[in-house]
């Protein structure tokens, strides 16, 4: 393309997440057509340039493809019970800025995505929630009050961490009748909702607040519940 990295964020900026998601299929499939290794990275550069420097895109989770950045971080797999489906690396991905979008999130922002067996989550709510049991998602928000620590070398708001069990998750998914996918589109939406600071323990109508903006996003992503 011979746009400027400019223009082409100002075209993204105008455009919802779904199309920009189509936008990145076909400039992947565009860059694997092309012929030469020099032509593919050109080709793509000025996109993925573009897209990352939108501020709601530029998260942890971004990468998903042989042409991004080297420090650009992935969901952890610590658990090897499961075998993760292809595309679930950008399904996160897409939760989490699904997320920030919706909440008019403008500043960069990270977030560490961990997925688990129900082993490790059980020794992680023991530990930090007193809670001797496993769990579907753990939420650890690092901002308080909308005050989040910057990555002084990023210029990233530091969101927090998730930690999702797999094995949890597939059940769940069997229980619910839905995909796998929906599962954990649903965990991750839920958990980024705990680290922009809201919650549902008291129950009412602050939880069915968190429920609607959580179906919401989830059904802007395709994956409305059954």
């Amino acid at each position: 393309p011979n746009e400027t990295v400019e223009s082409v964020q100002k075209m993204l900026l105008k455009m919802d997440l779904p199309y920009i998601d189509s936008l990145y299929k076909a400039q992947v499939k565009n860059v694997a057509d092309a012929s030469s290794e020099k032509n593919r990275h050109s080709a793509f550069a000025q996109y993925i340039v573009a897209i990352k420097s939108l501020p709601q895109y530029n998260t942890k989770t971004w990468a998903d493809s042989e042409f991004a950045p080297d420090d650009d971080m992935n969901p952890d797999y610590e658990q090897k019970e499961v075998k993760i489906p292809t595309g679930v690396k950008m399904l996160v991905r897409r939760c989490c800025n699904a997320v920030l979008l919706y909440e008019g999130f403008k500043e960069a922002a990270e977030v560490s995505v961990t997925f688990v067996d129900d082993e490790r989550i059980h020794s992680l709510n023991k530990e930090y929630r007193d809670v001797d049991s496993s769990t579907d998602v753990l939420s650890f928000p690092l901002g308080e009050n909308g005050v989040y620590d910057k990555n002084h070398e990023t210029g990233a708001l530091l969101l927090g961490d998730i930690v999702i069990s797999v094995p949890t998750a597939v059940r769940q998914a069997e229980t619910y009748g839905h995909s796998l996918q929906r599962e954990i589109g649903f965990l991750t939406v839920h958990s980024m909702l705990h680290l922009l600071g809201y919650d549902h323990v008291n129950g009412g109508i602050e939880a069915v607040h968190m429920r609607e903006k959580e179906e919401h996003v989830l059904t802007e992503l395709g994956l409305k519940r059954n």
